[in-house]
């Protein structure tokens, strides 16, 4: 079997192989923002938590 007949037999399975692993990315991103806004918007909620209670009192 020649090197030219092994790639072109090949090429559908890569080709397969390249859209899987770009679908896993893309999907890691996607739900890797979700949890980066959520985590950011918590940080933020217990920051002004604390800096609120930790404001003196005015009368």
């Amino acid at each position: 079997m020649s090197t030219t007949s092994l790639l072109v037999e090949s090429a559908p399975v890569l080709a397969q192989g390249a859209l899987l692993t770009i679908k896993f990315a893309l999907f890691s991103m996607f739900f890797g923002l979700i949890a980066a806004v959520v985590l950011a918007l918590m940080g933020i909620s217990q920051n002004a938590r604390s800096s609120r209670s930790d404001a003196p009192m005015s009368a």
